[in-house]
């Protein structure tokens, strides 16, 4: 499936992503579109699990085996599903004998035949009344009583059988897989009979006149009537009639069925939408097939064997003329439909529908010899990671080419140079070259920037930042001739088969220059489950009774009131393999609850076609990423243990429901998982998962954030700000570009796009008045990311949106009346009672401004739950550049657009909630005399910042003492400075840098505020979640040093702003 364009492959047209380098580009597109709102999440708590430990593999061989995909209790049709999506190849699996013998089917046939039956009533009353009453318009009025009809019918029946109620259904449903051969049998069966009786329910309410001027409403061709000459036959050629059954029931079908047995589409429109879609499209048919045709005679088109059965059996005569036609119409037309769906291509996984590998090729330069060309490869896959070998991209040249040279990459042969006419020989002179990555460990003077990876691309929802790859290369002409061109084709030539592409299509390149041109898309998707590269290796497996390289453990182990926790255990048997990046998906329906994995990192993922979420879990850096190969005594091993909340209503440990309906080891299927179900399931108290909370501190509960659809790549964010703001000043573009290297920050989501540009042009004019059009995009946007960005948090939080009791919301980009606070508590539902503060214009301290509020309400107030949310976009303040403010140059290299949001309280209850942090004691402290030093104004320009250069040395200068103040409080003093934790909001790195040597901290000690600023700028307010959420990954790369080094509980969230305003909370880290 290819489209277009996706939000992301936009970027390269938006500010400041990329703009468009020049006039040339080759660019094999994704077809990935990025949520409306990149919302994730942490509600992490740490467990006495840990990682490499196999305490339960004694019972790998001894436990019960437990077929992984089994039927959920509640719904047994999911069993039909599951197993249908494994791809059935024996013809017992086809036809699932053994429902023929189901008590579940044979009620659902109940509902099935009660349905068809009333269907028949109250569709043959219909006719027989429309006509009866003679009505002006009989066929309009009729088509919808039928529409309403039916969507009430499907309505009734679905929970219970899936509301078919017309053999249509049923059969299509068996020929695309949907239910099995024995449940459409039993099925149609039932709705033949429901027709009878249907017909004898009519027959027994009309007089013996109706029932002979409208045959009970039956199906007919034709009828007979007297003529001058005797009985005359008249209606609709049997050729006729059959080709209008075939048409309409395949647009039936078509046009509405389909969304039904598409649940991506079914479940995204809701129920009644879909039925009432169904009983749309036939009230619609019927109108058109009975009002086209006008022939006296014929009924118009059936549709439904089942209503054309009952009243030919109990009228006989006539209704048999042609009865076949209504069989044998509707039989062709789901064939053909059945055909149609095994043909349309399937070139998505299900369960990462949009995941690609997208190669740019951009013509960056042209020079007298030819062009300077960049090449960039991403992989656009949630889970899947491209393995040693690496890639290899190949294409072939329109004319006689050459590659002049080439960094950041290496062609594997050089081709026949002797024809070039030049003393330089080419670096390649093949007509259709291969270029593969070079080694992290290659020459500086063959690198480039973001290359060099060893062809190895990590999973983008794992690690965006190592997910791409790029190389430069100089082409020119073989003979000398000043026409070069680019590539006719880009082929992904390795990691392996399963690749395909679409046609190439045209695009604007993905950065400026002055010589207009063109580009061209191509697009790579993935066919099938296998991992490129993933086959490379001959595996020595220990001698095991299964000899899987990797197996997958899913052990089942205590069951609590309200949640149940399992140990997810990976175990590597292999001899001589390690497993880098390693990554498992699971896919359960307990993930739709609040899940949290205490010892690996985990993000939900969207998908196709399934009920049940989909979980991604990979390791974390440093301490459990790689799975270690096999040695004689045991495998090598991770795991985690996973905490779920519990549907009261649905769960059930019973007929396999605990158990996973798929699972993936680094993109490959798990055929045959080893799952235990471990005794003493009782229902007991959450213990062991977070430390001892002090009575009536507050804690933070949950964290989640949110991000608007554009993500900015720092390499491109030059060309694009002088492009979008047609500047072209060569000091102002150089200090720009030495600025974007120094901030480390790598990627950015922002608000601002070429189509809001389009759309205000003046904000990229100096001077002009522009603060009302900004606030219209400000109030909305900042709403939009703080509702999902608190969302995520409340499911990670795992208690009912309605318990909340306080709103704090956070945003400096912003300004209305009523305020902010007030349209994300009506964008949340939440009651009219929740007692709101709002907190404007506190800049890069406003994240820990209102912690500190948060905590203040928490613990006056037993029992009360706050959101706190933060929202901001740099949109209030973008401005073209100028050398009247090279300050604003800062902000351009520097600030970032985001929501985050937390969940604040205190005495939690640790059945149901995880606490994460320990708000000690929290302080404020403004520095005299440095009002100016962060200095904003609202002007009719919007926003106006200006940053003053002594800024870094004034927090260097203060931070000891105010450090001190807050330890002191608990007995901590210098001394236990590189035994704390420090979530510092990351202003800038100079401000990090000059807080790391003032307090002589070690480097790993900023690491979360490094990681924070690097994969998402200064997000103002919002920063301090972002570096919230690394602190617990952190915490859990700190429990494997227990033993070498010990670590404490306590430590600070500070941050700096206007003012000059510090904010500090002392912290305990319950999660270490």
């Amino acid at each position: 499936m290819i489209l277009a364009l996706a939000d992301l492959s936009n970027s390269s047209n938006l500010f400041p992503l990329a703009c468009r380098i020049n006039n040339f580009s080759l660019y094999m597109m994704h077809t990935r579109q990025k949520p409306k709102m990149a919302g994730t999440g942490t509600g992490t708590g740490i467990g006495t699990g840990h990682i490499g430990v196999i305490e339960d593999e004694e019972n790998v061989y001894t436990g019960t085996r437990v077929r992984p995909f089994v039927a959920t209790p509640r719904v047994e049709q999911r069993r039909v599903e599951d197993e249908k999506k494994q791809n059935p190849t024996t013809l017992n699996k086809i036809l699932s004998l053994k429902e023929l013998f189901s008590l579940e089917v044979w009620r659902a046939s109940l509902a099935e035949l009660l349905g068809t039956a009333v269907l028949v009533f109250a569709m043959d009353t219909i006719v027989i009344s429309s006509y009866e009453t003679q009505t002006k318009m009989p066929h309009l009025i009729m088509s919808f009583l039928i529409g309403v009809v039916i969507t009430v019918l499907l309505l009734a029946t679905f929970p219970i059988s899936g509301g078919h109620i017309n053999p249509v259904i049923s059969l299509a449903a068996a020929l695309t897989g949907v239910i099995s051969f024995s449940r459409a049998a039993i099925y149609i069966l039932a709705q033949c009979v429901g027709g009878i009786l249907g017909a004898l329910a009519l027959q027994a309410v009309v007089n013996t006149k109706i029932e002979q001027t409208f045959s009970l409403g039956g199906c007919t061709l034709t009828i007979v009537v007297p003529s001058t000459t005797g009985p005359l036959v008249i209606g609709l050629e049997t050729r006729q009639a059959l080709w209008l059954e075939i048409i309409c029931t395949f647009v039936f079908l078509f046009a509405s069925i389909w969304i039904a047995f598409d649940k991506r589409q079914a479940r995204h429109l809701g129920r009644v939408v879909v039925c009432s879609i169904i009983g749309v499209v036939v009230g619609l048919i019927v109108f058109i097939s009975t009002t086209i045709t006008s022939t006296k005679g014929y009924a118009g088109v059936g549709l439904n064997p089942a209503r054309c059965l009952g009243p030919a059996l109990i009228r006989s005569g006539h209704l048999w003329n042609g009865h076949w036609v209504f069989w044998a119409g509707p039989a062709i037309a789901c064939v053909a439909f059945a055909l149609y769906t095994k043909l349309i291509p399937n070139c998505y996984d299900p369960l990462d529908p949009n995941g690609n590998i997208t190669v740019t090729f951009d013509i960056n330069q042209w020079l007298p010899e030819g062009y300077l060309a960049r090449v960039t490869i991403q992989n656009y896959y949630q889970y899947r990671h491209v393995d040693p070998s690496g890639w290899t991209l190949g294409w072939t040249w329109a004319n006689d080419e050459v590659i002049l040279s080439m960094s950041g990459a290496f062609a594997t042969k050089q081709g026949n140079c002797s024809s070039f006419k030049s003393q330089t020989v080419p670096y390649s002179c093949e007509k259709s070259p291969a270029v593969a990555d070079l080694m992290p460990d290659a020459l500086p003077e063959t690198r480039t920037d973001d290359c060099c990876h060893g062809g190895v691309l990590a999973a983008w929802a794992i690690n965006p930042s190592m997910s791409f790859s790029s190389f430069e290369m100089t082409v020119g002409n073989l003979g000398a001739n000043p026409k070069v061109q680019a590539p006719t084709d880009l082929t992904l030539m390795a990691p392996g088969p399963g690749y395909t592409c679409s046609p190439i299509e045209d695009a604007d390149p993905t950065a400026h220059s002055d010589i207009g041109g063109k580009r061209q898309l191509q697009a790579y998707n993935k066919e099938g489950y296998d991992v490129p590269g993933s086959d490379s290796f001959d595996d020595i497996v220990q001698c095991t009774d299964h000899m899987c390289p990797v197996r997958v453990h899913w052990h089942v182990m205590k069951n609590y009131f309200t949640h149940w926790k399992v140990k997810l255990t990976i175990s590597n048997y292999n001899y001589k393999r390690n497993y880098s990046n390693w990554n498992v998906l699971v896919q359960h329906p307990g993930f739709s609850q609040s899940t949290t994995a205490y010892s690996f990192n985990s993000t939900m993922l969207p998908s196709f076609g399934f009920s049940d979420e989909v979980a991604l879990f990979w390791g974390i850096e440093y301490y459990n990423d790689e799975l270690v190969n096999a040695d004689k005594d045991q495998p090598g091993a991770v795991s985690t243990q996973i905490l779920l909340r519990k549907d009261l209503e649905s769960f059930t440990l019973g007929n396999g429901w605990a158990l996973p309906r798929r699972v993936y080891f680094n993109g490959k299927r798990v055929p045959i998982i080893t799952l235990h179900l471990k005794e003493n399931m009782g229902s007991e108290e959450l213990e062991g998962f977070s430390k001892m909370v002090n009575p009536g501190k507050a804690t933070i509960l949950a964290l989640g954030k949110a991000f608007p659809h554009q993500l900015v790549m720092q390499e491109f964010l030059v060309d694009g700000y002088f492009k979008n703001t047609n500047c072209d000043d060569p000091d102002l573009r150089k200090k720009l570009t030495r600025l974007c290297k120094t901030t480390t920050v790598k990627t950015r989501y922002v608000v601002m796009s070429e189509e809001i540009l389009k759309q205000y042009p003046e904000l990229a004019i100096e001077g002009l008045p522009t603060v009302k059009q900004r606030l219209d995009i400000c109030n909305d946007a900042v709403t939009e990311m703080a509702v999902e960005a608190s969302r995520v948090c409340i499911k990670k939080w795992g208690r009912p949106i309605s318990e909340l009791t306080h709103l704090v919301y956070v945003s400096s980009s912003e300004a209305r009346l009523p305020g902010g606070d007030l349209y994300l508590a009506k964008g949340l539902g939440l009651s009219p009672e929740t007692q709101r503060v709002m907190l404007y214009f506190m800049g890069c301290s406003g994240g820990a401004a209102g912690l500190r509020v948060a905590k203040d309400i928490a613990e006056n107030n037993p029992g009360s739950r706050i959101l706190l949310a933060t929202s901001e976009t740099t949109i209030i303040g973008f401005k073209p550049p100028s050398v009247d403010r090279p300050y604003d140059l800062v902000g351009a290299a520097l600030f970032g657009d985001g929501a985050g949001a937390m969940i604040i309280g205190s005495d939690p209850s640790l059945s149901i909630e995880t606490p994460l942090f320990e708000l000690h004691t929290a302080i404020q402290n403004f520095l005299p005399d440095t009002e100016k030093t962060i200095d904003g104004k609202l002007t009719e320009e919007g926003i106006s910042f200006k940053l003053a250069r002594e800024l870094p040395q004034i927090i260097e200068d203060n931070v000891e003492s105010f450090c001190e103040k807050l330890m002191a409080t608990v007995g901590l003093t210098e001394k236990d400075y590189n035994k704390m934790f420090w979530a510092v909001h990351p202003g800038g790195p100079a401000i990090l840098n000059r807080i790391e040597k003032r307090l002589n901290l070690f480097p790993e000690k900023l690491s979360a505020s490094r990681r924070a600023l690097m994969d998402y700028g200064n997000a103002s307010s919002n920063t301090i979640v972002y570096v919230l959420e690394y602190m617990i990954e952190e915490s859990l790369k700190k429990k494997k040093k227990e033993e070498s080094q010990e670590e404490s509980e306590w430590g600070l969230i500070l941050a700096f702003g206007p003012g000059v305003t510090f904010e500090g909370i002392l912290a305990r880290n319950l999660t270490v």
